[in-house]
């Protein structure tokens, strides 16, 4: 069973992760379809949380649907003084293209906002990933340019699209 609903929403809930979670964390994380659009170059071990999960810097929560876990969204490269952070996500090859990623990423975006007073968020889409790009733009980020040849991902480097929200509440 997924650990407590910290954040919910009308399709998903961001909850809180607990030991229960790492095995499918570790699973989906070390998957080949799933790290390889995450840069997930390290594996993931069963045993506990990944280095990153206790990185100061780094907020994540496991995704669910009716109590079952679908996923995993994470802030990352906080800086508070700037008011910015990085998003990243995935989600089980087996509840894609259900609008789950889309409803966590409104879900982030939000709590970015309102709790860690968060004004701007970024993320980076390798090339090919056009599933991710549009959860992206369904939430209102927009295609800010491109990083060449950038990420190396299975012997081959990609480029990687950048994109960035700005909250129209803290701009200015």
């Amino acid at each position: 069973m997924p650990g407590p609903v910290f954040r919910e929403g009308e399709t998903v809930s961001l909850r809180a992760i607990e030991p229960s979670d790492h095995a499918y964390l570790a699973t989906q994380a070390n998957r080949r379809d799933v790290r390889r659009m995450t840069n997930g170059q390290e594996p993931w071990s069963h045993d506990g949380k990944e280095a990153f999960l206790d990185d100061d810097d780094v907020v994540g929560f496991l995704l669910s649907r009716d109590g079952e876990r679908v996923g995993f969204c994470w802030l990352f490269f906080r800086e508070e003084v700037h008011g910015r952070a990085a998003i990243g996500y995935w989600v089980d090859p087996d509840a894609r293209r259900e609008g789950v990623a889309t409803a966590a990423v409104s879900l982030l975006k939000a709590y970015a906002v309102d709790e860690l007073r968060l004004r701007k968020l970024h993320a980076r889409v390798f090339e090919g990933n056009d599933a991710s790009a549009s959860v992206l733009e369904s939430n209102g980020f927009e295609n800010v340019g491109r990083l060449h040849e950038h990420y190396l991902v299975d012997g081959s480097y990609l480029d990687a699209r950048l994109y960035e929200w700005l909250s129209p509440a803290r701009s200015g």
